[in-house]
């Protein structure tokens, strides 16, 4: 598949991703990396990140309950 946004163009047909600027090859590697220079590149452009929006959810961070976050407060020492 073939994303295009103004001067950037991102190929995720083979096993790695290719990402042009200016039609010159920029990164060529792991999909996701891609992605994210691809956002890098646009500013964090809403058009690309609407583009890539499951990819980026599945690698949303972990939200943790209300008691792990008090449990990590509390183990972390007060200094002063």
């Amino acid at each position: 598949m073939i994303y295009q946004h103004k001067n950037l163009t991102l190929d995720m047909n083979d096993n790695k991703g290719k990402l042009y600027v200016n039609g010159w090859l920029r990164f060529m590697g792991d999909h996701y990396v891609a992605i994210q220079m691809m956002l890098r590149f646009s500013e964090n452009h809403p058009d690309v990140r609407h583009m890539f929006r499951h990819q980026l959810e599945m690698r949303e961070k972990p939200r943790f309950t209300h008691s792990e976050r008090s449990a990590k407060k509390d183990a972390t020492p007060v200094t002063k």
